[in-house]
């Protein structure tokens, strides 16, 4: 590298100094675009996670709701009404 260096007069070193901070900062715009795509990618994934899982819980409650409706209708002058009820609680 020396006897490159030595071959070289000052602005031809002085342009590849120029170059290497350049280089350098290519390389952190790089890293930066390429961390905010990881990141991006990422977050785009957890919040379908938990748009999944609002979707889930809100079909889990409708479900839930609507067999708590059937149940009083239908079995209200039963005599395990109670112990339905009961059930319909625990399930909660």
């Amino acid at each position: 590298a020396n006897t490159l260096a030595s071959g070289m007069d000052s602005i031809a070193l002085q342009v590849i100094k120029g170059d290497v901070s350049q280089f350098m900062q290519n390389f952190f715009n790089f890293n930066g675009l390429l961390f905010s795509f990881f990141i991006s990618t990422t977050y785009s994934v957890l919040y379908g996670q938990q748009e999944q899982l609002y979707l889930a819980l809100y079909a889990e409650a409708s479900e839930a709701k609507s067999l708590m409706e059937q149940l009083t209708l239908v079995s209200q002058s039963r005599p395990n009404y109670r112990a339905l009820l009961q059930s319909m609680r625990d399930y909660v």
